[in-house]
């Protein structure tokens, strides 16, 4: 009995060192912001985010239109007395260090990897930056149309607040805003007509035109002997370096990888692998679509996780009591949380299965409440979406991305091009730019 103790007890030691499944939420978000006399919005924006898992930091993304501007003035960390610890701007492998990833969006590190793993840990960070020429011009006045909460992010936001403040020549009230349980791909958008009463004009928004893509005629001569030679070089040089970066790109993606025989496979590396997520997204990602299997999964998932609870019973004729051979039995579900606690695509199923706001449901009764209703019931598109975004991000995490990898080939074939037409080369050189160009935006839209 002593031995069985001692076991149980090495247990529950060990289990804060269990696999923490990979999830992350705003606690809260509090935007406090300010649009001057000119039309530029200042923004302070205190998030509370929640990590657990093995995440390396935060990033935001801002969405910011051909003709606007920003101005990042900075990130910093709260500690634990509230005061704020400036973050750094540079090397993203040290902690509480910040840098662009692209034009509008920045990341920072929170954990090094061989930090433990973060485990319902919060941290409050605060941006500050500026967006200018936002404002749209309309015969009222100036409209301000902005989303106060980016909804390119992966987690919820549970609480919400926007406080924002104009400048008197706006002759506007402040505006307060609060909104809880903002799903994933949402945001906050504000929609405020402004009257303008300074001197001058404000920045507004203007859309740029794009300019048509021209080819110059110049007069073209031919090439000399040496520039062809030197020419033959650089291209015989670039293509067995684009080798070699071929096979480093493969490499570095697992191509050349052996794939793990079935045999290897046993429950440790299933626990480690593929239970660390849910199964609906699982089944998603391996047939790379959504049907009514998923959303028996969903089910499944509940009723193991104990949020809800399931029994089949036999169909019966009704008032007679008669047990009908041969009929499908009558599948039942009780919740035994409240409704309120689901959220997400789990929310909308419930909503769709337990009708008229009940706490338990069967196969009949659903059937009865649409037939009344003169409704179909699709539960699939419920989770369609949803799925769908889980099973990108599953699919494309850890993924490198190369900014214009098709440049340095077109670069190469330029060369040749100069190399074996020189009496005609800029123009062919110019048309066989926009081709690649061309062919490689179709490249992209067939991988997306």
């Amino acid at each position: 009995m002593t031995t069985v103790f001692h076991l149980f007890f090495l247990c529950v030691l060990l289990l804060p060192h269990a696999v923490v499944a990979r999830t992350i939420f705003w606690h809260d978000m509090e935007v406090k912001a300010s649009l001057d006399g000119d039309g530029c919005l200042h923004i302070r924006e205190e998030q509370t985010m929640v990590f657990s898992g093995n995440w390396n930091g935060g990033e935001r993304d801002f969405q910011v239109r051909p003709g606007q501007r920003m101005q990042f003035e900075g990130i910093s960390r709260l500690d634990e007395n509230g005061q704020e610890i400036p973050l750094i701007q540079g090397d993203m492998k040290l902690v509480d260090h910040w840098d662009y990833n692209g034009s509008t969006t920045i990341r920072w590190r929170s954990r090094l990897p061989s930090d433990p793993v973060f485990n319902k840990t919060k941290i409050t960070y605060v941006l500050r930056y500026s967006l200018s020429h936002i404002l749209i011009a309309n015969k009222e006045g100036y409209l301000l149309n902005h989303d106060f909460c980016f909804p390119e992010r992966s987690g919820l936001v549970k609480n919400f607040r926007l406080d924002l403040e104009f400048d008197p020549v706006w002759q506007s009230p402040p505006v307060s805003m609060i909104r809880t349980n903002i799903a994933p791909g949402q945001g906050v958008v504000l929609r405020q007509q402004l009257y303008f009463s300074g001197q001058g004009t404000p920045t507004i928004f203007k859309k740029q035109p794009s300019a048509p893509a021209t080819i110059p005629s110049l007069p073209a001569s031919p090439a000399a002997v040496w520039l062809r030679l030197i020419l033959l070089v650089v291209l015989m040089a670039g293509s067995l370096w684009r080798i070699r970066m071929f096979f480093r790109w493969e490499n570095g993606l697992e191509r050349f990888v052996r794939v793990e025989s079935a045999d290897t496979i046993d429950r440790r590396w299933l626990e480690k692998e593929l239970f660390v997520y849910k199964p609906e997204v699982v089944g998603a990602t391996w047939d790379k679509t959504s049907s009514t299997a998923e959303v028996a999964a969903v089910l499944a998932r509940l009723v193991q996780e104990g949020r809800m609870e399931s029994w089949l019973e036999p169909y019966r004729l009704p008032f007679f009591n008669y047990r009908i051979p041969g009929m499908a039995p009558v599948l039942h579900l009780k919740l035994l949380q409240a409704r309120g606690s689901f959220l997400g695509y789990e929310q909308k199923l419930i909503k769709g299965l337990f009708v008229n706001n009940s706490m338990t449901t069967d196969t009949k009764t659903i059937r009865n409440y649409y037939q009344k209703k003169q409704r179909t019931f699709d539960p699939v598109s419920k989770i369609q979406e949803p799925l769908k975004r889980q099973m990108e991000k599953l699919t494309d995490e850890g993924e490198i991305r190369l900014k214009m990898i098709w440049m340095p080939t077109v670069v190469l074939a330029g060369f040749l091009v100069l190399l074996l037409f020189p009496s005609s080369a800029l123009l062919l050189l110019g048309l066989f730019f926009l081709a690649a160009a061309s062919i490689n935006n179709i490249i992209n839209l067939l991988r997306s």
